[in-house]
């Protein structure tokens, strides 16, 4: 032990000290030689001691608090507490409120977070949950309520256990509970309604960001739809793997996900405003059309490049309007872009797989792509449409890959640039 470790009297404030002595004692040791059964049993071990640390801590805050540690600074324990360890100050004040109730009335999950019983999470949880009973219920229905949820936090984790805490009402007051969760969801549902809101800024580098908040109905919408987009069983869809060989996160799947979702929805699904459909009107000249050297200009404002241009006009709801040479409208876009039902299901009937080279990804997962672009001319017609997984179809409008038609009827693309 330590020379100052020595001087700490008190056992508390000598443990503190300790610890660090322990861990520093650890720093250069290898886990090289371990069995997996002790690397599992350490692990879980030492999750358990972070919950009776935390615990601890708790008691010590709580004590902290209420000897008003921060009076020497002339600030609040949260105030202080944020400085001291460089926490965020939300996250302090929640921890001295959560202190104050895990030392009075809810002692037992204090105690249980101190002997690792519980996690810092489910003690979170479950105080939350006990404190949300309306003010009807008593000091012995709220204590019913805490022991339920202690014993269920022995099986379930955080996120199970605030759903059981939703429905904590039905152990205190089995009769009255579906009236009362039917009026915290509407509650709930009205205050989601109200916080609902979507901002989106553009960067000027070609990207736009945002933030949101929607209603979890809404958001398990999204979220499935997206899922249903990014699933491993589309393997098609997007590349699970960068340029070097490492693994793309699934938040960059699901946002690959999103911008289908967004390109992909039917426009005649869409409000008419100014008595037309909404869609997006893109002005470019006939050469960089064709030749795909220069930028596309939508009426917003934005730019974009000529090959975007051609893929979203194959398959997206966008109007390429075309100029000449002295700006003069050519072309506003033929009216049908898309292939109708029966000629994809016919396209798909003949194709049987994606037509690229080597791939059997199955027609009715497919997309029907222009064999001539349609912003060059190309007919929306079977003989002039053939079947294309969602990754050819990309390939085919992006200006780094060169398409070839094969006597097989099949498309090779060759990589031209980099």
């Amino acid at each position: 032990m330590s020379e100052g470790t020595q001087r700490r009297r008190h056992p508390l404030h000598a443990f503190a000290g300790r610890v660090h002595e322990v861990l520093d004692g650890l720093t250069n040791a290898s886990h090289l030689g371990m069995a997996v059964e002790e690397l599992a049993e350490s692990v879980v071990e030492l999750h358990r001691a972070e919950a009776r640390l935390a615990g601890l801590r708790m008691r010590l805050l709580a004590a902290a608090d209420r000897a008003d540690v921060g009076e020497a600074s002339a600030c609040s324990t949260p105030a202080w507490l944020a400085a001291a360890t460089a926490m965020d100050r939300r996250r302090a004040r929640r921890e001295v409120v959560l202190t104050a109730s895990l030392q009075g009335p809810r002692s037992r999950t204090g105690e249980s977070l101190e002997s690792g019983m519980v996690s810092w999470e489910q003690a979170e949880v479950i105080v939350a949950a006990v404190e949300s009973l309306p003010s009807s219920v008593g000091a012995e229905g709220r204590a019913k309520a805490e022991l339920h949820l202690l014993e269920k936090a022995k099986v379930f984790g955080p996120q199970e256990l605030r759903v059981l805490g939703r429905r904590i009402f039905e152990v205190v007051d089995p009769e009255a509970a579906e009236l009362h969760l039917g009026r915290q969801l509407a509650r709930q549902e009205e205050a989601a309604a109200r916080k609902t809101f979507l901002t989106l800024w553009d960067d000027g580098a070609g990207t736009t960001w945002g933030r949101f908040a929607m209603p979890t109905l809404n958001g398990d919408m999204l979220a499935t739809a997206l899922n249903a987009l990014a699933s491993p069983r589309r393997s098609d869809a997007y590349d699970r793997t960068d340029q070097h060989g490492g693994r793309v996160t699934n938040s960059v799947l699901l946002g690959q996900a999103f911008v289908e979702y967004v390109e992909r929805y039917p426009v005649d699904r869409l409000p008419h405003t100014g008595g037309l459909n909404t869609t997006l009107l893109v002005s470019i000249d006939a050469a960089s059309l064709t030749d795909g050297l220069k930028a596309a200009d939508l009426l917003n404002g934005h730019l974009l490049s000529a090959g975007q241009a051609r893929r979203l006009a194959c398959e997206a709801g966008l109007v390429p309007q075309v100029l000449g040479g002295a700006s003069a409208v050519l072309d506003y876009g033929r009216e049908r872009r898309f292939h109708t039902a029966a000629q994809r299901k016919v396209i798909h009937a003949r194709d049987r797989t994606c037509r690229a080279e080597g791939c059997d990804i199955p027609a009715n997962w497919c997309h029907v792509h222009h064999r001539v672009p349609f912003s060059r001319g190309g007919a929306t017609s079977i003989a002039e449409g053939h079947s294309l997984c969602p990754r050819h179809h990309k390939k085919a409008h992006d200006a780094a890959f060169a398409s070839t038609v094969l006597a097989s009827g099949e498309i090779r693309f060759s990589r031209i640039r980099q």
